[in-house]
Order: C-alpha cells, then structure tokens, then sequence
C-alpha cells in the first residue's frame, strides 16, 4: 500500500479514537462507582455477619458449653473403664461368618412366627444361641465398665464411621432372643437379666454426641420393650425383679442424651464450617452404615464472597436455632411446643440455606424425644402393674391404687404432664400416652412407633 494512503487514514483513526475515550469515560466512571458501593456493602456485611457471629460464640463460651471436639469429648476414658474397647472386640467376632449365621438365625426366630414356613425351630435358635455364649460373655464384660465411648473422625467431619450403629442393633437381637428362650424355658429369672442387659447396651450410646446415636438409641428401646413384651408372655415376673428392670429404666437419662446429640450436632456444623470452601448445603449420603456428606459449595471467588459475608451470618443464625434446642431440652412438650421448636423452618433468614436444610431433621428429632420418654415411661409402669400383680393377684383397678399400693414413684406422660391413661379390663388392661397430637384418642394406635404420621395414642395392650 502507499505510504502515502495510509497517512491518510490516521485522521479517520484518531477521531475514532477520541469517539471511543468519549463513550468510555462515563463507563469507567460507572464501573468505579459499582466496584465502590459492592465493596461498601462486602465491608458492611462482613462487619455485620462477623460481629452476629462472634457475639453468639461469646454466648456459648459464657453458658460453658463445648464449641470444639476437644472441649465435647473431654479427658480420654481408661481402656480398662471404656466398654467401647470390649465392643471392639465383640465386633471382631460378629467377623466371623458363623457367629453371623447364628445371629441371623436367632434374628429370624424371634421375628418369625412358628408356623411359618422355614422359621427357625426353637431347638435351633438354642443350639444357635448356646454357640453364642462367647459374645453374650463379652457383652457381660462390656456392661460391666461405667463408661463407653466409641472413637469419632473429627479430622474429616464428612467422613465419620457410623457402622458401629448396625453391629449394636445385631447384638440387642441377640440379647432379646437370650431373654424369648429363658422365658420360654421357664427361667424368667434369666430373661430379666438378659433384658437388664440389653437396657445397659442402650445406655452406653447414651452420653454420644451425634444425632444418629439419640435415634439409634430410640430404635434400640423398641427392640428392648418387644424383648419384656415378649418375656411376659411366657410368664410372670417377681415384685424383686420387676423392681430391678424399673429402676434400670430410671436411670435412662433422655434429656442428657439428647442434650449431648444437640451440643455434639454444634460442634460438626462448626468443623464443617472451618473448612477452606464454606458449604452453601449438604446432603446425606449413607444414613447408616458408614456415615458421609455430600458438600456443595460455590465456585472459589463467589465461594471466597460468600464465605466472609452470609455464611457468618449463615453461622451465627445456626448457633442461635441450635441454642434454642439445648434450651428446649429441659422444656415440658407443651412448652417446646408452645415456642415452635418443632417446625421445620424455625423463622431462619433466606441466606441460612446449610441451616434450613439440617433444621426440618433437628425438629422431628426434638418431637422424637418425646415419643421416647413416653415409651420409657409407659415400660416402667407396666413393670409396676406386675409388681402389683405379684403381690396382690391381680391388677390394680386405677393407678392410683397401684401408687399407693405399691408405693412407687410412677412417672407423667410427657405429652399431657399427668398419669398415664390406664384402664384395667377384666384379668387384662390398657394402657397408654396421648402422644404428640395432644388428644386422647381412646387406645387408637399411632401408625409408626417413631415418626407419625396420623393422630394417635402411643399404647401397650396386655392380654393376659
């Protein structure tokens, strides 16, 4: 091209150019007055959030109340006071694929009916159980330490072992098929011991900090009340030992269980909390077994944001609902109730998005407790009403009859704070909770013996 011609064009390039610095300088400007008001407001939110924050660890550091795994588990319990340390053992030989044979038959014929096609004949649920004797002994040694505590992965909070959970729930089958064939056997002395037992195994979970453990324990109570349901139908116990099964029951300590699970729940939301990426959710991946979470969190820039400004708000409100159930724990039903602890949301800000999706579980958790102090409590006044019935040949025409009788404290339904409602029928009798819904509903079943979904009593029928 001519050197000449090009020389030409700069003029059309220079006003172009000017055109251009014209259309954006107000653009830039623009650009700088965003960049300034978004830092403004990063810097307000993060002075905010952060101060919310601060002020509700100061909060729990004023109440004493555990903040990190350290300060929840404690000092170290002795190998030789630690029952965890036998179960480990006991687990080692639920390893072995005879002893899981044998189990799996004493499961399947305290779950079968005996006219049932291939159920286990009652000569060998013996044999399996006689073969059993090793970790029924191992079970002695363990319900013999005063402590248990079973080893928690707090390094990596995503990936803690929950497959302990399982292998306890093999051997409460294995303690309630113990107490069938002694009752059965006419030794009912033996079948109380195997049930005192299995109350011993349900109060090692009793001081876990996590929530599985208070819902495993939950479940674990069922298999126990179906043990001495089944006990008794084979024959009666004395006044000494339904004595001694009451007073076991007394010392489940429900709302220390519970205050554990919640305290424990806080301090893994703060672990999960302190890692590099802040999770916006999270999801359960393996309910039981070996217990994980799924971490979804933001790309790095947005996540670096977002950690520094809604997620400490997002913390400071999950310290606050998490406040509200440890206090909610020594509240009567009606009165945790009455302060909304069992709704799913708990009034949580929109950006709480990690806390909204723990809070639904956290509520029918705190109803659950509940149901399981009214199936403890119920358990124990029928171990009174045949404490009664050994004394006096039959069973009390009303509880207060059987109080004064007997002379035993008997414990409130915790859903209506009075006595359990008792009707005696003929040589049999009803009893029963009116349940979470409030309204005694005449003995009419709750349709799930944890999680309900329809109105109902909590009951127990006795028919002999």
């Amino acid at each position: 091209m001519n050197p000449a011609a090009v020389g030409d064009q700069f003029p059309t390039f220079k006003r172009i150019g000017k055109r251009l610095f014209a259309i954006s300088k107000p653009i830039g400007k623009g650009f700088l007055v965003l960049v300034i008001v978004l830092g403004g407001v990063y810097g307000i939110l993060a002075c905010v959030f952060t101060s919310q924050y601060r002020s509700e660890i100061a909060a729990v550091k004023a109440r004493g109340e555990p903040l990190t795994p350290a300060d929840l588990m404690g000092e170290e319990i002795p190998d030789a006071e630690n029952a965890a340390i036998v179960y480990e053992r006991i687990f080692s030989e639920l390893a072995k694929e005879a002893v899981l044979k044998d189990l799996y038959t004493l499961e399947e014929f305290v779950h079968s009916d005996a006219a049932e096609k291939d159920a286990p004949t009652p000569d060998e649920a013996r044999r399996a159980l006689a073969r059993s004797r090793k970790v029924l002994a191992l079970l002695e040694e363990a319900a013999s330490r005063p402590k248990c505590r079973f080893q928690l992965n707090w390094g990596d909070p995503t990936q803690r072992d929950f497959r302990h959970f399982s292998r306890l729930r093999s051997l409460m089958q294995l303690l309630r098929a113990d107490a069938v064939i002694n009752a059965q056997n006419g030794q009912m002395r033996d079948a109380c011991h195997s049930i005192n037992m299995e109350l011993k195994l349900l109060k090692s979970l009793e001081d876990e900090p996590t929530l599985i453990a208070q819902l495993v324990q939950v479940a674990l109570f069922g298999i126990t009340k179906q043990s001495m349901n089944d006990a008794l139908a084979y024959g009666d116990i004395t006044e000494a030992q339904a004595r001694q099964l009451f007073d076991a029951l007394a010392e489940v300590d429900v709302p220390h269980g519970f205050m554990r699970c919640w305290q424990g729940e806080r301090v893994y939301f703060l672990r999960i909390s302190q890692m590099s990426d802040p999770p916006v959710t999270v999801r359960n991946t393996s309910p039981g077994g070996r217990g994980g979470v799924r971490i979804y969190h933001l790309p790095k820039p947005l996540g670096w944001l977002y950690g520094r400004t809604l997620f400490r708000g997002e913390q400071a409100a999950y310290l606050r609902f998490m406040a509200r159930q440890i206090d909610g724990v020594n509240l009567s039903y009606k009165e945790a109730k009455s302060r909304r602890l069992f709704e799913e949301q708990q009034n949580l800000p929109f950006y709480a998005t990690l806390s909204k999706t723990l809070a639904p579980v956290h509520a029918r958790v705190a109803k659950q407790r509940y149901i399981f102090e009214a199936h403890v409590a119920q358990t124990q006044v029928v171990l009174a009403l045949q404490a009664y019935k050994d004394r006096q040949g039959s069973y009390p025409a009303t509880l207060d009859e059987l109080r004064s009788r007997l002379g035993w404290e008997l414990p409130k339904d915790p859903f209506s704070g009075k006595d359990l409602v008792y009707k005696r029928q003929d040589k049999r009798f009803l009893l029963y909770s009116i349940g979470p819904d409030l309204n005694d509903d005449g003995g009419k079943e709750l349709d799930h013996y944890l999680i309900p979904t329809k109105p109902g009593d909590i009951v127990w029928k006795w028919e002999r």
